[in-house]
């Protein structure tokens, strides 16, 4: 079957760009900094349930460092979006939860009006995500999809304009995709943070851990860090070191290789939902949507 990640992350970048240069400036104008924004997302998704950073971090933060999420956290609160309680448990303020409903009803009304197709056919598209969506939220595996709830908790409901609701089944898949590859991955008995430095290496974004810290320099990790969990996937037999230089083995090749098919079934458990012929027609209407909504000027000559 052929995967729906390209086609869903295609037509989400597409449609970024049209509510952005409203929602930036809102962000700022709302006090966000560092995270802020995404962690009040979290607690807004999780609410009225509460957030602690070990939480955070094994589910949500997986390739940070434990310190950073903490920092993510604590930064939250002291500006007003999160606040604390005397065992560690965060949850999102009233500050908080009106920035997350501001903030969307800016990116709603921005894209509300935008017609990348005839009105007949958004409405199709968007029923057809739905369908995929629901699939995948009772789907029994992967069990733990702690991304895919936090993004429903922003479902406008059906009754929302079409083009809104695409926007926020997309939102929705995008952020399922994570859950599905997280699974994967944790099977295999390695960190995050090992997991995440493997696979720069194994796409050629990074050889050294220097180069990891120059990429991830939000994760919160060292370059010794980086060497400590590497060295487990050496013992593995998944990658090599020589000078300090990290390569991927036939054997590391296999199983990144493999990790991803893997995540594209995972992906993919909703689709049982559309037949073979309402496939087609869906990634067609993906296609038509991403070039309806196609900038000009960030068009790449």
């Amino acid at each position: 079957m052929k995967s729906l990640w390209p086609d869903v992350q295609e037509a989400f970048q597409a449609i970024g760009p049209h509510y952005q240069p409203q929602t930036g400036p809102f962000v700022r104008e709302w006090g966000y900094e560092d995270s802020d924004w995404f962690v009040s997302f979290i607690a807004y998704g999780v609410d009225p349930d509460p957030l602690t950073a070990v939480a955070l971090q094994k589910k949500i933060y997986v390739y940070s460092h434990p310190d950073r999420v903490k920092q993510l956290l604590t930064g939250a609160a002291a500006r007003g979006f999160l606040t604390e309680n005397q065992t560690g448990q965060y949850t999102i303020t009233e500050k908080g939860r009106a920035g997350m409903d501001k903030f969307f009803e800016i990116a709603w009304d921005s894209i509300e009006d935008l017609t990348p197709l005839p009105a007949v056919d958004i409405d199709r598209l968007a029923h057809m995500l739905y369908r995929v969506v629901a699939a995948t939220e009772t789907a029994l595996q992967p069990a733990a999809k702690t991304n895919l709830k936090v993004s429903r908790r922003t479902d406008p409901g059906l009754d929302a304009p079409g083009i809104v609701r695409v926007d926020q089944y997309l939102t929705d898949l995008l952020r399922y995709r994570d859950d599905a590859h997280i699974a994967v991955w944790s099977a295999h008995g390695v960190s995050g943070p090992a997991w995440e430095a493997f696979t720069y290496i194994w796409r050629g974004d990074a050889q050294t851990t220097a180069e990891l810290v120059e990429k991830l320099p939000n994760r919160g990790h060292t370059a010794v860090a980086y060497d400590e969990a590497l060295v487990t996937l050496v013992k593995k037999g998944w990658l090599t070191m020589q000078d300090g230089v990290y390569t991927v083995t036939a054997v590391g090749q296999q199983l990144r290789d493999a990790a991803e098919t893997e995540t594209e079934e995972k992906f993919n458990v909703g689709l049982w939902a559309l037949d073979a012929a309402e496939m087609e027609i869906l990634v067609s209407l993906l296609a038509q949507f991403k070039e309806g909504l196609a900038i000009p000027e960030l068009i790449p000559a």
